[in-house]
C-alpha cells in the first residue's frame, strides 16, 4: 500500500553528532531561539513536544520547574535515547515525561488534551502538504486557548536575504545527504497556522531574521483567543 506521506528522515544517523554540529554552526543562537517563549510554555499543564531531538529544550523545561505532564514525540529512537540521557545526567526527574517513538503525522494523539505544543526546528523539515496535515493534527489535539511555540529557520529580508537563502540551501543539501530528508524548500507555516484558528501572540527574531520564534494561541469555539502576550 502506498504511504500517504514520505518516510520521515532518518535522524538516527545524525543523533550522535547533531548537538556538536549545532554548537559549531550556530553557537548559542538556536538555543536562544528555542528558549524565546520558555516562560510561557512552562506554564502548561499538559505539553506536547514534537521533534524534540536530543532533549535540550526538554532539559530547559524540567530545570524551570515546569509542572506539566510532557509527551515527547520523535521518529528517532536514538534522539529519544539522547534526550533521556541529557535529562538524567542533569539530575532531572523524568517521571512526568511520556516518550513516544513514531511519525507524528501518523501516531495516535488524544483529542483536545494539550494546552501547550512545541515544535522547534521541525516544521522546516516538512513539505507543504505534510505541513498542512500536521497543522490540522495539532489543532485537533490542542485545547481551546492552548499555546503553540514554533521556532524555525526563515529566509531573512533585506541585505541578508541572499546569504540566508544560500545557507538554507546548504542546510537542506546536508540533511538530505545525511538523513534522507526529502524537503527541498522552506515553507512559511504562519499562513496555515493562522488559517487553522491560531492567533499569533508574539514573535521574536534572531540572527537578522534567519531564526524566528512565534507563539500562537488557539481560539476558543466562540472565536476568542485570549489576550495577546507582550
Amino acid at each position: 500500500m502506498e504511504r500517504a506521506f514520505p518516510s520521515p528522515p532518518d535522524f538516527d544517523r545524525v543523533a550522535r553528532w547533531y548537538p556538536w554540529a549545532e554548537k559549531v554552526c550556530a553557537g548559542g543562537l538556536m538555543a536562544r531561539a528555542r528558549r524565546a517563549f520558555l516562560g510561557e510554555t512552562a506554564q502548561a499543564r499538559s505539553l506536547l513536544l514534537i521533534g524534540e531531538g536530543p532533549g535540550r529544550f526538554l532539559n530547559d523545561l524540567l530545570r524551570s520547574g515546569c509542572p506539566a505532564r510532557i509527551t515527547v514525540v520523535d521518529s528517532s529512537e536514538r534522539m529519544l535515547a539522547r534526550a533521556r540521557r541529557v535529562c538524567h545526567r542533569a539530575g532531572r526527574r523524568v517521571d512526568s515525561v511520556t516518550w513516544v517513538r513514531g511519525d507524528v503525522r501518523e501516531v495516535d494523539l488524544p483529542k483536545r488534551c494539550f494546552d501547550g505544543v512545541v515544535t522547534h526546528f521541525f516544521l522546516d523539515c516538512l513539505e507543504e502538504r505534510e505541513l498542512t496535515r500536521l497543522v490540522s493534527r495539532v489543532r485537533d489535539c490542542a485545547m481551546p486557548g492552548a499555546l503553540w511555540a514554533v521556532t524555525d529557520f526563515r529566509i531573512p529580508s533585506g541585505p541578508m536575504a541572499c546569504p540566508g537563502r544560500a545557507l538554507i540551501f546548504l542546510l537542506y543539501a546536508a540533511f538530505r545527504t545525511a538523513t534522507g530528508l526529502e524537503t527541498r524548500r522552506l515553507v512559511d507555516p504562519d499562513p496555515m497556522i493562522t488559517e487553522a484558528g491560531w492567533k499569533r501572540a508574539a514573535r521574536r527574531c534572531f540572527a537578522a531574521g534567519l531564526l524566528r520564534s512565534d507563539l500562537y494561541r488557539l481560539a476558543s469555539p466562540g472565536g476568542d483567543s485570549g489576550s495577546d502576550l507582550q
